[in-house]
């Protein structure tokens, strides 16, 4: 049995859980904040030292914050894949560990 893999799925399975409950409770009160009151930060890594990268980052961020409510439907599917898929593995695992009994 691989109890790293364990350990790190149910870190991964608390993780998504306690952002999925905030993403279900707060997400839906996201809609419609002033610039004021929800702050979506874009950093470029990439060519940041370019004519225009922090003008970009401005335009996406400006993006991101008219765009919240689909990114809070995508983060909120992916906490619940992630956890399913985390899920999966645990019974995997244990399930391998029952078979190497045997």
């Amino acid at each position: 049995m691989n109890t790293t893999r364990i350990s790190t799925a149910v870190r991964e399975i608390e993780r998504n859980t306690a952002a999925l409950k905030w993403l279900e409770e707060y997400g839906p009160g996201l809609r419609g904040l002033d610039k004021s009151s929800i702050g979506i930060s874009v950093r470029p890594l990439f060519a940041r030292s370019s004519v225009g990268s922090e003008e970009a980052a401005e335009v996406l961020e400006a993006c991101a914050r008219l765009g919240i409510m689909e990114l809070v439907e995508r983060a909120i599917e992916n906490c619940r894949n992630t956890i399913e898929i985390h899920r999966q593995a645990i019974i995997d695992e244990a399930g391998r560990a029952l078979e190497d009994r045997s």
